[in-house]
């Protein structure tokens, strides 16, 4: 598995500009959004790199909803195994915007692959966008495609 490192706590020009290359060659990039492993095992802020890349590449999104790895290590102490769910989310398509936009459009195209994180995942897992308003958008979505 290739790796792409990135140095924590500042924009890493390096790493992405190998994830753009890679993007551009066709290959599939797994991205963790908040950019860190969260200590409560739940959502935090997304950061704006991953819709930084999928635009710049114009590349298809597909959220990822995990769960339940905080029970990895500890069911293997006691030589069990560990209920981890995985459920992948339909594709997120970025809109074509001028360069003037790209900024403030980061911010709202990241809270929106955070969302459909969200809702792929239990609602004790949804830490900071549990009350996000475009979480409340997809559920009654969600809703209406149930009934």
């Amino acid at each position: 598995v290739g790796v792409i490192w990135i140095r924590r706590g500042e924009a890493d020009r390096a790493a992405l500009k190998a994830a753009l290359m890679e993007l551009k060659r066709g290959r599939i990039l797994g991205i963790a959004p908040e950019g860190t492993r969260s200590r409560s095992h739940t959502l935090i802020t997304g950061k704006q790199g991953t819709a930084f890349l999928a635009q710049r590449a114009n590349v298809s999104i597909y959220p990822i909803g995990l769960w339940g790895t905080e029970n990895i290590v500890p069911a293997w102490l006691h030589l069990r195994r560990a209920d981890v769910h995985i459920v992948f989310g339909e594709a997120i398509e970025l809109s074509a915007v001028s360069a003037d936009e790209r900024g403030q459009r980061w911010q709202i195209w990241t809270d929106e692959i955070m969302c459909r994180i969200a809702i792929l995942l239990p609602r004790s897992y949804r830490g900071v966008y549990s009350d996000h308003p475009r979480l409340r958008e997809l559920e009654a979505e969600t809703q209406k495609v149930a009934t």
